[in-house]
Order: C-alpha cells, then structure tokens, then sequence
C-alpha cells in the first residue's frame, strides 16, 4: 500500500511528523504480516514433517505418502506461483500446474519414412543389398 501524501498545511514541521509516522506504521504492519506468514509456514512445515515422520513409523511406503501430502503440494506450488520474488522460480511453479491441469502441450511431428514413397520391389533389392553388407545369408 503506498503512502497517503501528507496533509497540507502552515506547520511543515508536522507534515514531515506525520509522513514519519505513516511510514512507521506501515513498516510495522509489512513486519507483523511477515511474521505471521513465518509462524503459519513453521507451524505448517513443523507439523507435516511430525506427520511424515510418524507414517514412515507405521510404515506407510513412499507412494502411499506421496498420495497423502499431493494437495499440500499442490497448495505450495500454487503459493511459490503467487508469491515467488524471482520471476523463473514463479514461471517454473505455474508452468507445473499448467501442466498438470492442462496436460504438456502436445508436440506435434510429421513424420514421413524415407521410404514411403518406394514400391515394395525397390525396398526387398535395398533390404537383400544390406543383408548381403552384413554377409546375411538366406535361411540364417
């Protein structure tokens, strides 16, 4: 949130006060946010690896834990999406959900066989040259 322009008036003294003060106050919501953010994300991080822990404990094996934390990982990834400060870190994290809801976009080739257009009389002389290359003989 930007700064509100301080009020004019005579006293410049007290608008310089009361910039002063605006400024402080959002330094310190921007601090308290951050540090919500923090204690919520430990709180996350401290309980799920407990969690993790515990299933490895009963012997859950790794797929079973995969499928269990998937829509934790889903929620980070669309976090790091939203949030990331580095623009290749946030690209990487919306392109792996593009995908996964999406599908990987479809690459599309046209292949076309060196051969193709050969008739079958020219392919089996050019399969028994080759063979005889390789000193194939019938019936081996």
């Amino acid at each position: 949130m930007k700064n509100k322009a301080a009020p004019k008036g005579k006293d410049l003294e007290s608008n310089k006060i009361i910039s002063y003060i605006e400024e402080t106050n959002e330094i310190q919501n921007t601090r308290v946010r951050n540090i919500d953010d923090l204690m919520i994300h430990d709180d996350l991080m401290v309980g799920v690896l407990g969690a993790v822990k515990k299933d490895l404990a009963a012997g859950l094996t790794g797929v079973e834990i995969m499928a269990k934390y998937a829509s934790l990982a889903t929620a980070r990834i669309v976090s790091i999406a939203a949030t990331e400060q580095d623009a290749g870190k946030a690209l990487a994290a919306a392109k792996d959900i593009l995908d996964r809801v999406h599908g990987k976009a479809k690459e599309v080739k046209d292949v076309t066989h060196r051969l193709a257009q050969v008739d079958e009389k020219q392919i089996d002389a050019i399969l028994i040259t080759e063979f005889e290359n390789l000193e194939i003989e019938d019936g081996e």
